[in-house]
């Protein structure tokens, strides 16, 4: 199988191609501009990878939270291609994205806390427990996070993992003497490659491809409303 995924949501923009002879990844560190270089990034990475568009057999785009603009971008570029190649699409949140992640590395036993850039004071957040549970996602500064975890630790007494892309929240967090805690800052992980597996996982699930992207759809994955929003009058 040949999978197209994108990440244009934090840190930047991520693309990864995999077809039998590998996972290929190009990445541009620039979250400004994004649209202007976003498809010849992703055709560069067809061209390193020796495959076309037509040779692709699902796409796979990160739907957020994190910045507006990135996630817009991202999912309209691969709408744009879904549509003119007619190849299935789906969408991936990004706490799924890392979630998956630290359930590879840490073999699924902790609660994993997951940290995601929102370029503003807060930053997004969720809890997902290691027995399935997913908590609320919500928004949330420095300080509160502190006392949410710390409440939460002293609740379950369990090892959690803190992970994600706010690298500065991250290491502030890991300087706040909370018991229990695993910290891994993922900001340079390659988010598009880590989508590849999570698209493998449910593709290993036996279901129709054209059935996943009903399912998984690829739309924006807002917490908080956006800054600019039509006029009401």
């Amino acid at each position: 199988m040949n999978i197209l995924t994108i990440d244009t949501t934090v840190n930047g923009s991520f693309v990864s191609v995999m077809h039998a002879n590998g996972v290929f990844s190009k990445t541009n560190s620039h979250m400004r501009g994004q649209a202007s270089f976003l498809l010849s990034l992703i055709s560069n990475t067809l061209q390193e990878a020796s495959i076309k568009f037509t040779d692709i057999d699902l796409l796979a785009v990160a739907t957020g939270p994190g910045s507006f603009t990135g996630i817009r971008v991202g999912i309209a570029a691969m709408q744009g291609i879904s549509l003119s190649a007619d190849i299935p699409l789906i969408g991936i949140n990004n706490f799924d994205i890392y979630s998956h992640y630290c359930n590879c590395k840490y073999d699924n036993c902790y609660d994993i806390f997951t940290i995601i850039e929102s370029y503003r004071s807060e930053v997004f957040c969720r809890i997902k427990r290691c027995n399935g549970d997913t908590g609320t996602p919500f928004q949330a500064d420095i300080d509160e996070i502190i006392r949410y975890l710390k409440t939460e630790q002293q609740r379950s007494a369990k090892k959690a993992i803190i992970c994600g892309g706010a690298s500065k929240i991250l290491e502030q967090v890991a300087n706040s003497n909370i018991p229990n805690m695993v910290f891994d800052v993922t900001e340079e992980l390659v988010t598009s490659e880590v989508m590849i597996d999570v698209v493998l996982n449910k593709v290993s699930s036996g279901e129709e491809l054209s059935k996943m992207a009903e399912k998984n759809l690829a739309v924006p994955f807002y917490i908080r409303p956006p800054d600019v929003t039509f006029s009401k009058k």
